[in-house]
């Protein structure tokens, strides 16, 4: 079985960029001059990324303790779905097998341990190409990143670029600020 192309993205925001063009908008932004409302939104965006920034800085020990709390809550559902599975397995296996609690809990744990194994066994043997994955799909997202952010960038005009660096500078003095009062 071949690799997926890393190529599908890009291939994927060129379609998109031909349908909007056959409709009849502009895909490139140096076609027209840049509009003040880009300008507005492009400081709406800025802005709403650094007060989301601010907010996670704020409530960031509320959002730890929130996710802990889910990851608890998950887990005890986790343990209870386990023991209802081995409840009724204790019950089918002491009816058909006519044997008691405890040689019915061997039986179980034994078969759990088998599996288990098993599946750390097929889990080592695959780890490599789940390490391999996951590293090529990284670096296939930060290449992608990197180009969006790259011809962003460059499609801004001047002014444009001005106004955005004034506004990251601004936002990260008003969180510096902020963080050493």
């Amino acid at each position: 079985m071949g690799q997926p192309s890393l190529i599908i993205p890009l291939r994927v925001k060129k379609l998109i960029n031909k349908l909007i063009a056959a409709k009849g908008e502009s895909t490139n932004p140096n076609d027209s001059a840049p509009s003040s409302e880009e300008d507005a939104d492009m400081i709406k965006r800025v802005s709403v990324r650094f007060a989301l920034f601010f907010i996670l800085i704020v409530f960031f020990e509320e959002l730890l303790e929130l996710v802990i709390e889910i990851f608890g809550i998950l887990l005890e559902i986790i343990h209870l779905f386990i023991e209802l599975i081995e409840q009724l397995l204790e019950e089918i296996l002491e009816h058909l097998l006519h044997t008691d609690h405890h040689e019915t809990e061997t039986i179980i744990a034994n078969g759990v341990l088998i599996i288990g194994f098993i599946g750390l066994i097929l889990f080592a043997r695959y780890l490599p190409r789940l390490w391999h994955r996951i590293k090529r799909n990284i670096s296939a997202v930060w290449l992608n990143y990197k180009r969006q952010k790259y011809s962003s960038w460059h499609a801004l005009s001047p002014t444009q670029k001005v106004k955005l660096v004034s506004a990251y500078c601004l936002g990260i003095s008003l969180i510096l600020i902020w963080l050493t009062l």
